[in-house]
């Protein structure tokens, strides 16, 4: 396991907090994330895995992240488990190790709550 920690914060279209916000977050470099079956991939863990963003990127069959920061990338809504498991699958045969390398993220939640990810 890595030694650098993920953090997540909630918040909804209004900037109402419904959830605990961590203070060790920075926004500055939080990015969006879906819990849709999105995924998120640690930049760094493409260099330490001998991995391009090209060889990612068609993987994911995407063109683009959905968003990026210098340290994570955000893939996503993909449709469906059955799609998010290919995905995973598929990073996985890139050699990109799961929940060290990359996470899927997946939530039943109201449309109007937004997710974001930085890694500390």
């Amino acid at each position: 396991m890595t030694t650098a920690t993920t953090s997540w914060w909630f918040a909804n279209r209004h900037e109402c907090h419904l959830f605990c916000q961590p203070i060790h977050v920075r926004r500055m470099s939080a990015i969006p994330v879906t819990f849709e079956h999105g995924i998120v991939v640690r930049r760094r863990a493409l260099a330490e895995r001998s991995v391009t963003l090209d060889q990612l990127l068609v993987a994911l069959e995407v063109t683009t992240p959905s968003a990026e920061s210098p340290d994570l990338l955000s893939f996503g809504p993909h449709f469906g488990a059955e799609a998010s498991d290919e995905l995973v699958r598929r990073l996985s045969a890139l050699g990109l190790r799961y929940v060290d390398d990359f996470f899927d993220l997946s939530l039943d939640h109201p449309q109007w709550l937004r997710f974001f990810a930085s890694e500390d």
